[in-house]
């Protein structure tokens, strides 16, 4: 039977990073992302929101989201084939 530390030197051999690692990058990535949108704000962008249809408005951004995931996902099968693994997917804790 092994035990914790065994499980996490071997996630860290596999390249795997721990769930605490993971939820700082994603923080960090939304923190510079957030800074860059508010350096590049001025008064003139946000008069222009504030007169665009909301609905329109809404439905641009969810189309954005949509294809920043769809790009994402076509990105992992493609470097998945790449890798080789055709048949099944795989993640860090499973054998």
């Amino acid at each position: 039977m092994k035990n914790s530390g065994d499980q996490s030197s071997e996630q860290e051999e596999s390249g795997c990073l721990s769930e605490e690692v993971k939820a700082a990058f994603i923080a960090l990535s939304f923190e510079v992302s957030s800074i860059v949108l508010v350096a590049s704000f001025d008064r003139s962008t946000f008069q222009l929101i504030s007169h665009a249809h909301k609905t329109r408005l809404v439905c641009v951004i969810l189309l954005v989201i949509m294809a920043w995931a769809f790009d994402a996902l076509k990105l992992f099968f493609v470097v998945r084939g790449a890798a080789g693994e055709k048949n099944k997917l795989q993640t860090c804790g499973s054998p």
